[in-house]
């Protein structure tokens, strides 16, 4: 085989692997509102080491994955194009706004998450036995006097 057919040590191949890594670095990075220098000084790596993976010129080292992924608010999983279970469709915005916030305003969301689920676990079914729903959130069946349980008239 020619030694044509072969990189040399100072070329690197642009990769399929590569380039979709480096354009969800890219992707993830533009939704912050941070520049290659503002990644590369909060991952402790080069600007220029960002550009070369932002390019597909390189992958990079595991360590880098994961302080990237710490960085930009997201899992090694979602930059290597891992699905996540719970990440559907549906759920993908929702992800990436949480995402998008502090610990406190996380903290914040899940607290209501939480509440949320125990509210609707709490719903007592209709009489077909499936849980009423109105406006996409469970609501409780009313009584017989209109009221919900422990409402004060």
């Amino acid at each position: 085989m020619a030694s044509a057919d072969f990189p040399s040590t100072h070329e690197t191949l642009v990769t399929p692997v590569a380039k979709s890594v480096s354009h969800r670095i890219r992707e993830r990075r533009h939704a912050l509102g941070l520049s290659q220098s503002g990644l590369a000084e909060l991952a402790g790596v080069s600007p220029e080491l960002v550009s070369r993976i932002e390019r597909g010129r390189c992958l990079p080292s595991l360590p880098t994955l994961v302080t990237f992924a710490n960085v930009l608010r997201t899992t090694p999983n979602d930059l290597l194009g891992f699905e996540q279970p719970l990440a559907d469709e549906e759920l993908r915005p929702l992800l990436d706004a949480v995402n998008a916030l502090g610990p406190a305003q996380r903290a914040e969301i899940r607290r209501i998450a939480e509440a949320l689920a125990k509210y609707q676990s709490d719903v007592p079914p209709a009489s077909d036995g499936r849980q009423r729903r109105e406006s996409g959130f469970t609501q409780r069946a009313p009584t017989t006097q209109g009221k919900r349980p422990g409402e004060i008239s």
